[in-house]
């Protein structure tokens, strides 16, 4: 049980992680599947251990049928096997990035170099645009600024309230609004989203939803409607 659970917490662990690491973050990369598997196998135990004290202290005949065991069992190694085999590979965490995502949970930086780095940090994004490639991460944007990458996460969670991925994704929103405002842009919405950074239609649409409160159809109408 305990390697169950601790398996679980890292799964949790990585999963958000990843919005201080990527600006698009697919599927394979949230191990879901994985991440369910864990949860269920956790919960099968415990009704395995339940059963089998009820069974031994108070004499219960409540064992699980076996029927009930194999099937659990089998279908464990089926959706581990399906799924693993089109697992894409993801990115792990070195030793030193891990001691660096704990050590940004309690940084001293300095408030000039705090106010220094959100400076640099906003002067970037508003000049070279880096939103715009769909591939940038943490690791990119650290080495162009030339600046740790938990400083950058400390700076951007605790001064600006946003993680890497609300924060880069904020920029290409308000990119994707300039262009369904401007008449003379004849893309179709789901080019305008690519073209402003997005890796897939599936999140660009959940993104802007979530920080505009419409779908990019809906606000695409919504503008027409008052021109």
């Amino acid at each position: 049980m305990y390697y169950n659970s601790s398996s679980a917490a890292l799964i949790y662990e990585h999963r958000k992680n990843l919005f201080n690491e990527f600006s698009n973050i697919e599927s394979s990369k949230k191990i879901t599947w994985l991440y369910f598997i864990v949860i269920f196998y956790n919960l099968y135990c415990l009704a395995v251990v339940i059963t089998s004290a009820l069974t031994l202290f108070l004499g219960l005949n409540f064992l699980l049928p076996h029927t009930f065991n194999y099937s659990a069992l089998l279908a464990l190694v089926f959706i581990l096997a399906f799924y693993g085999l089109h697992q894409k590979t993801i990115s792990l965490y070195t030793e030193k990035e891990v001691h660096e995502s704990h050590l940004s949970q309690s940084l001293n930086i300095p408030q000039s170099r705090r106010v220094s780095i959100q400076a640099d940090l906003e002067e970037y994004f508003k000049k070279e645009k880096p939103f715009l490639n769909p591939d940038l991460s943490m690791t990119i944007l650290a080495d162009h600024l030339k600046v740790p990458k938990h400083h950058l996460t400390e700076v951007m969670n605790a001064d600006m309230g946003m993680n890497f991925f609300q924060y880069v994704n904020k920029f290409r929103v308000e990119a994707v609004m300039k262009m369904l405002t401007d008449p003379r842009n004849h893309f179709s919405v789901e080019a305008i989203g690519y073209e402003c950074g997005f890796s897939s239609k599936s999140s660009f649409f959940t993104v802007f939803k979530n920080l505009t409160g419409k779908t990019p159809s809906e606000y695409k109408k919504s503008i027409q409607k008052v021109f």
